[in-house]
């Protein structure tokens, strides 16, 4: 279990430091068969659609951009920045180049993680907001700091999701247009990113607060590091409804690690989009 922990949350290390490069967008057909073509908007008015889509206003005194008290944070940014506080209630898929998906559904209030049930092939979990109820390679409860997706979820949270809409990152990683494409439902934004500034910026705010670079880019100059700014990539595609809100975000990552072979491209995509249900206890819980 610590094995498939490590290896798991220095992925997601590697995802929280990377974001956003341009998206393809394709020609289609809407449902009067007429073409729907992108247009290109600046990313100013693109900030403050996002920001107002996760604004958050009952809470937003105690919410914070960062909203991961524990590694202390800094950012100049006000008013709540996380899509998982704002969407309340979401389904989550990981797929992992090489390891089985990791899918199921989350709740979140503000600061505070509710619940959730998750799952992949070798270990499913489910949080009732006070213990984790674990099934893997033997049955067991532990406490949510201590548990395989609890340990997964705050290193999304406080080191992938957050950053991506701090003012820190509008202001230095992102090209200036962003493309817009409609929808049946509403529009996309693609957000497109200078990966090598990007690189500098993650690996930068993670020394600041302390964390660990094991997972991410490396050091600043190293040969995975170089190699990340210069043919890694990333895709970031954010789906609004036709009022403004955002229902799901997409994205996927190429970065570089190492292995016993060397140096190694892994892929990751994650995918987190609303839910208007909540998270049921799952029958492998009542029937152990």
């Amino acid at each position: 279990m610590k094995k498939y922990i490590k290896n798991l949350v220095c992925i997601l290390c590697v995802i929280s430091t990377v974001v956003l490069c341009c998206v393809g967008c394709k020609k289609g057909n809407n449902d009067n068969n007429e073409t729907i073509t992108p247009t290109t908007i600046a990313l100013s008015e693109a900030k403050d659609v996002v920001i107002n889509a996760l604004s958050i206003v009952e809470d937003a005194q105690q919410l914070s951009i960062i909203n991961c008290v524990a590694n202390n944070m800094v950012s100049s940014t006000s008013g709540n920045r996380n899509i998982f506080a704002k969407m309340s209630s979401f389904n989550i898929d990981i797929e992992l180049q090489g390891q089985s998906n990791i899918n199921g559904k989350a709740e979140r209030k503000g600061l505070a993680w509710k619940k959730y049930s998750l799952a992949n092939d070798n270990c499913k979990e489910y949080y009732d907001g006070t213990q984790v109820y674990q099934q893997a390679e033997t049955n067991n409860v532990v406490e949510f700091q201590n548990s395989y997706y609890g340990q997964i979820l705050q290193a999304l949270d406080c080191l992938y999701i957050d950053i991506l809409f701090i003012d820190e990152a509008w202001s230095s990683i992102y090209n200036n247009l962003v493309s817009k494409t409609p929808t049946k439902d509403g529009y996309t934004y693609s957000m497109d990113i200078k990966m090598s500034d990007y690189v500098f910026f993650a690996t930068s705010r993670a020394m600041l607060n302390g964390l660990s670079l094991e997972g991410l880019f490396g050091d600043i100059g190293s040969e995975i590091y170089l190699k990340t700014q210069q043919e890694g990539g990333a895709e970031l595609i954010l789906t609004f409804d036709k009022l403004n809100r955002i229902t799901k975000l997409d994205f996927e990552i190429e970065s570089f690690g190492s292995d016993f072979d060397g140096i190694i491209k892994t892929k990751t995509k994650i995918s987190v989009s609303k839910s208007l249900e909540g998270v049921s206890q799952p029958d492998w819980v009542i029937n152990n």
